[in-house]
């Protein structure tokens, strides 16, 4: 599968640039194009040293033609783009970077989904962590945060774990995408001036369980009435969180529970606590840090944005540091500090270390030796 193709890949960015490096391996004539010429040139150089031709800054028309077996485009490509239009009335297979990745990952791996309007990232990250802690680097986050999904491919092993954010936009090409496990954490108007209707959106949404028989999971609000309507008639076998505790999961006092009730696999259910019913509990300590208004409200406007709150944004920074042991950005000194500063830092060194120099316990006292 996917080799020997004529493919043109639709897009560039990350997703565009790993699955064209990937698909050109595999003995593939690769095309990708892009409007915007801004890339990066590292990526441009990789791609042409595998043969692939890159066209940017403008979309010729006879770029989709008979000979084309695959059209790749990126999530953020619209529906309507001509190049999409072109290719359905050719019957080129429309698919993207996550359709071929499913098509293309080993079966004996764990791939967890999760899509909704609001929560994607904080619910990703938090099944991510909770993974990571039992299960260290057999645990993997991609899709619309980490890393595209078809750059894992060849670093999967058995029983690893996939935790995957799943966009709106990622599900409208997809066709054998199954995830084993699936969430939903809630519906409701959003992006509309991309899919168009609400109806469309909200059946790209219930798409992520389209492949799913009762042996896979979905994971669903029942405190959201949109998610309920919308997964009524799904084959999954289908299980509840909310904040009530006779739902298979139920948060309380910031404490997750997880009762056992059923199981997603055998893997999974060695980690269970049989005795407590319990998955996973936070043991919470407060931190206070002290910041400007302005920075507060700017930091809780863009973590809105994301879903996320500024607890979640601030427990996610300080793990990624823990587990990647550095600090998540560049520290330096834009100069070298010149000799005057020097030599000013070392006689107050001198200074601090020489006892039978006279020191003040107050700023009054310093005025009074100082006659001020």
């Amino acid at each position: 599968m996917f080799e020997n193709n004529n493919i043109v890949i639709l897009g560039m960015a990350r997703s565009g640039y790993e699955v064209a490096k990937y698909l050109a391996k595999r003995n593939n004539k690769i095309t990708i194009n892009d409007l915007n010429t801004k890339q990066d040139e590292n990526h441009i150089k990789e791609l042409e040293k595998l043969g692939v031709k890159i066209i940017l800054g403008n979309h010729p028309d006879d770029l989709i033609n008979k000979d084309v077996d695959y059209l790749i485009k990126n999530p953020g490509v619209p529906i309507d783009h001509k190049y999409v239009l072109e290719a359905k009335k050719l019957g080129i297979e429309v698919l993207n970077e996550v359709e071929v990745s499913a098509r293309l990952m080993r079966k004996d791996i764990h791939l967890i989904g999760i899509t909704g309007t609001n929560g994607k990232t904080t619910t990703t990250t938090i099944i991510y962590e909770i993974l990571k802690e039992k299960f260290k680097d057999k645990v993997h986050l991609t899709g619309n945060i980490g890393y595209p999904l078809i750059s894992f491919l060849d670093k999967f092993k058995k029983d690893d774990f996939i935790v995957m954010e799943t966009s709106s936009q990622q599900l409208e090409n997809l066709d054998k995408f199954n995830p084993e496990v699936a969430v939903l954490t809630n519906v409701s108007e959003a992006h509309l001036e991309f899919f168009k209707t609400y109806d469309h959106y909200k059946e790209l949404k219930k798409r992520i369980f389209k492949n799913h028989t009762k042996d896979n999971l979905a994971i669903i609000n029942r405190t959201d009435e949109e998610s309920l309507k919308l997964t009524k008639d799904i084959k999954s076998n289908k299980v509840y969180f909310s904040d009530k505790e006779d739902d298979l999961c139920y948060i309380e006092k910031e404490n997750i529970y997880y009762f056992i009730r059923c199981c997603i696999d055998n893997v999974i259910k060695n980690w269970y606590n049989e005795e407590k019913k319990e998955v996973f509990v936070m043991a919470n300590a407060n931190l206070s840090i002290r910041v400007d208004k302005e920075t507060k409200e700017k930091a809780n406007e863009l973590f809105n944005k994301f879903g996320l709150t500024m607890t979640t944004a601030v427990n996610m920074f300080l793990k990624t540091a823990i587990r990647e042991n550095r600090i998540l950005f560049e520290l330096k000194l834009e100069e070298e500090p010149n000799e005057v500063t020097l030599e000013a830092m070392r006689e107050a060194d001198r200074i601090a270390r020489d006892d039978s120099v006279k020191g003040y316990d107050s700023i009054e006292e310093l005025r009074e030796a100082l006659g001020v």
